[in-house]
């Protein structure tokens, strides 16, 4: 179906998964070649403050990979959701890939408490994936109900060159 045929909701849908592809893909990058900066960043609002702990540093890079990868796979999933609007399978992956990180980083907020305080960097992550998480559900709720098809507008009695002149 032509872009143009497609009801508003369903070309919403559209744009949004490729501007979310080309955003996984950028993250996931900077995640892969700046995973110190990353923290860094996280551990910028910590330092300001005596109630949030920041991130503890990390020398390995064991995990780095594997959030690289999970970058790139969202990216391709959120192209494909594009390419294939009709086919609600890549959405409903989408959705629960950020609802599980989003419930990991609530759970690791509510119980890693180095020195007592709760981690910043893990309550960035659920106010991140979370409204991803809630906004892709409803884009694709919202395509999911548009008609399959707008209606072409017959034209009228009224219409000029109707052959009624």
């Amino acid at each position: 179906m032509r872009q143009e045929a497609m009801p508003a909701a369903v070309r919403q849908y559209v744009t949004v998964m490729r501007i979310l592809g080309v955003l996984y893909a950028l993250a996931g990058c900077v995640f892969y070649f700046f995973p110190k900066l990353v923290f860094a960043v996280l551990n910028i609002l910590p330092s300001m403050t005596a109630s949030l702990a920041p991130l503890p540093g990390s020398s390995e890079r064991f995990w780095v990979p594997l959030a690289f990868s999970m970058m790139i796979m969202l990216s391709a999933l959120s192209f494909a959701a594009a390419a294939a609007p009709h086919q609600r399978g890549y959405a409903w992956i989408h959705i629960l890939s950020k609802l599980v990180s989003s419930l990991g980083y609530f759970y690791y907020f509510l119980h890693e408490r180095p020195d007592g305080m709760p981690v910043f960097g893990y309550l960035a992550g659920v106010i991140t994936d979370l409204p991803i998480a809630l906004f892709v559900l409803l884009i694709t709720l919202r395509a999911a109900m548009a008609p399959r098809r707008v209606a072409v507008e017959a034209p009228s009695a009224d219409t000029p060159g109707n052959g009624e002149d």
